[in-house]
């Protein structure tokens, strides 16, 4: 069994990469949710998704009709 010492680091340079990654596509997607009306998303401080003022049984498109 091998022990966390073992295992191989990622390099900085890739950390930094990743952590880039996810803040471009935190960014993207706070994007996609500006184009939506204020009262069909809230979203908390911790940017979670919490309550939607669509039927959880109506699709996507018939929400927006």
């Amino acid at each position: 069994m091998s022990s966390f010492r073992d295992a191989p680091h990622p390099r900085a340079s890739d950390v930094l990469t990743r952590l880039d990654n996810l803040q471009a596509l935190k960014h993207a997607l706070e994007s996609a949710l500006d184009w939506l009306p204020v009262s069909f998303v809230l979203v908390d401080r911790a940017d979670r998704l919490v309550k939607t003022n669509r039927p959880r049984k109506t699709g996507f498109n018939e929400a927006m009709a």
